[in-house]
């Protein structure tokens, strides 16, 4: 099974060329916490053992799409130099 998720990068750039700034934001905004969902929802509850494994694991994935993709890193630093930090409350369990 193929899974489609949404364009919310497309339609950021599509609102920001347009002069939709709004629009933009609104994308970038909704794209952020889509992903972050889906990583959360992937991941779980994890044992504190396995964070590291897990936290490394998502740098080396993040790192290799950076290479890959030409321009990616700019755009990456650009858009978290811009977005308000949320926390994110992960409950961890202690063994």
């Amino acid at each position: 099974m193929t899974r489609i998720h949404p364009d919310y990068m497309k339609n950021a750039l599509d609102a920001g060329k347009a002069g939709d700034f709004d629009g933009y934001n609104e994308n970038i905004a909704k794209g952020l916490e889509y992903w972050t969902k889906v990583f959360r929802e992937s991941i779980g509850h994890m044992s504190p053992i396995e964070a590291p494994l897990i936290i490394t694991a998502l740098k080396e994935m993040a790192d290799a799409y950076t290479e890959a993709l030409p321009g990616s890193k700019e755009s990456v630093d650009w858009i978290r130099s811009r977005v308000e930090r949320k926390v994110v409350v992960i409950h961890i369990r202690h063994e």
